[in-house]
């Protein structure tokens, strides 16, 4: 038995943000095969412009794959998450953690966003901050994470879960999670290969 986020699994495996956890069919089967934690393809409160490239991936010579995609077909919309959360609510009770991402740290472009998410059925919200290494050079960058961080985890009603990524340094960013109170941290995509 694994306790995570106030649920008791009897089988330690999550499944986690891919192409497995992107819509609701191909959750049922991951919930059919025991899965009992999914954390859910990341989403932005968007609109899809109707132009999306397909996914490319390459095999390198010692077995390596690398993928690319576009921004369109990795990131659901807002609308579109809330849409599976609402139908897999209804008919199950595993942990169901859906994944956010804004294109700024200002609180308000997250709150409001993951209340709904919450309002839905979520069990946790994994806050994609893959991208936000990109931005550890600019101005007040400590004090805006730490801001960001801690009007979530005050104004939600369920834990988050930062996703973290190699650019925000393990001494720079533990006492900002802690600062903030963060419980949990994600760590999925974190190790980069070498480019090709």
């Amino acid at each position: 038995m694994t306790e995570f986020m106030n649920k008791t699994l009897d089988c330690p495996i999550i499944a986690s943000s891919c192409i497995s956890t992107e819509n609701v069919w191909n959750i049922r089967r991951l919930l059919m095969n025991g899965v009992q934690g999914i954390i859910m393809k990341s989403c932005a409160d968007y609109e899809r412009s109707g132009i999306s490239n397909t996914r490319q991936f390459a095999v390198d010579k010692n077995g390596f794959v690398y993928a690319s995609s576009p921004y369109e077909k990795e990131i659901l919309t807002l609308e579109e998450c809330l849409g599976m959360l609402s139908k897999l609510r209804k008919k199950t009770d595993v942990l169901l953690i859906p994944s956010f991402t804004a294109a700024s740290l200002e609180p308000s472009e997250w709150l409001g966003p993951c209340q709904s998410l919450a309002a839905k059925g979520a069990d946790g919200i994994q806050l994609d901050f893959f991208y936000m290494g990109n931005l550890i050079g600019t101005d007040n960058f400590r004090q805006r994470i730490t801001a960001l961080l801690s009007e979530l985890v005050n104004g939600l009603d369920v834990p988050v879960m930062p996703k973290l990524n190699v650019n925000l340094p393990k001494d720079f960013i533990i006492p900002i999670l802690a600062e903030a109170g963060v419980e949990y941290v994600s760590l999925l995509d974190s190790v980069r290969s070498p480019f090709l």
